[in-house]
């Protein structure tokens, strides 16, 4: 199910017993989280509990579902780190506690609900159990949005807030924060409290009030080096060195970056798609958005060639070759000419 019509059927007084929320993006999980809450507010009283599956055996968690609350009409479980359907999750579920779980799904106590967070983008669908959850309880999928509903929910949100921001200052937004949701929102919030004052929401304003986060600094510095623009590449990463980042720290980004668009690029001439790609990966759908737009027309010798020479670099810096503030200066200069 997805988080908008789930949303819809909770607004609706449609609740369910059992909740699994599936996906990383923490603002989708907090609004239908808080959603749940209200809903079971304005039927009566409630108490709520919360467990950690890293720390709490599921058996006690059960017990707590089972059991009748002597204070109030409903009882809400949460229980974060439910990666019991991931197969890489370091909690593990034994026989009896998997019939037990199963037959709790099948005939779940009616004064409790439970809200399983699962924060992972992908589960196993083989599991038993996973197909128990998804017949027997409401599954919801919280993944980060793509590019798409990213822009989508963020229109009706300006629509429903009244909230005025011009297209360019809401793409600078997007591309401040990375197109992550929880980030946006944030910015949001505040730029609102600034509206509230009788200020319109202008790019300016959007660059003054809104930092950059540093995976965007690296991209911007990226794409200064692929336009072989030296000096802007060269004041982007002086300013990053100001801000008091480690050049190992930066190249060790620079590194990262430029393997991701390598990678796009060679599963774009491959013929998967851009949310694919992402999935693929294991990275935000933004990221392979704007990597997609890079490198449509950069040559793979090209990207290779510069991320070889940036990998050679970042091993001179971590045995302490050479001076390491101004080792990027160095290798985007060779770059840029020709040099070897």
């Amino acid at each position: 199910m997805t988080f908008q019509a789930s949303i819809n059927q909770i607004r609706k007084g449609q609740l369910g017993a059992n909740y699994f929320l599936v996906g990383t993006e923490r603002y989708l999980r907090q609004q239908l989280q808080d959603a749940l809450i209200d809903q079971v507010d304005q039927a009566g009283s409630f108490e709520v509990s919360r467990f950690d599956l890293n720390d709490t055996e599921l058996a006690a968690i059960l017990d707590e579902a089972d059991a009748f609350s002597f204070f109030a009409d409903k009882r809400v479980v949460l229980i974060d780190n439910a990666q019991i359907l991931v197969s890489s999750s370091k909690v593990k579920v034994d026989d009896q506690d998997q019939k037990r779980l199963l037959a709790y799904l099948a005939d779940p106590n009616p004064a409790s609900l439970l809200i399983w967070i699962c924060d992972s983008n992908q589960v196993d669908k083989r599991k038993k159990l996973t197909k128990a959850f998804q017949a027997q309880a409401k599954w919801v999928d919280v993944a980060p949005l793509d590019a798409k509903g990213m822009g989508a929910y963020l229109q009706a949100y300006l629509k429903e807030s009244s909230l005025q921001i011009s297209r360019e200052g809401l793409e600078e937004l997007r591309m401040r924060v990375n197109d992550d949701l929880t980030l946006a929102m944030a910015e949001l919030h505040k730029l609102a409290q600034y509206s509230n004052q009788g200020k319109p929401i202008t790019l300016e304003v959007i660059k003054d009030l809104v930092p950059r986060s540093l995976e965007t600094d690296v991209f911007s510095l990226s794409q200064a080096v692929l336009k072989r623009k030296l000096s802007q590449a060269v004041q982007i990463y002086q300013d990053l060195l100001l801000a008091k980042h480690e050049p190992v720290a930066l190249h060790a980004l620079l590194v990262s970056q430029f393997r991701l668009l390598i990678q796009v690029k060679l599963l774009g001439h491959q013929g998967y798609q851009q949310a694919e790609i992402a999935q693929q990966l294991g990275v935000h759908p933004y990221r392979v958005k704007l990597a997609l737009e890079t490198v449509r027309r950069l040559d793979l010798r090209q990207l290779y060639d510069f991320y070889h020479a940036l990998a050679e670099a970042d091993f001179q810096l971590k045995q302490g070759i050479g001076v390491k503030e101004i080792q990027f200066d160095l290798l985007v200069s060779r770059y840029m000419t020709g040099s070897p």
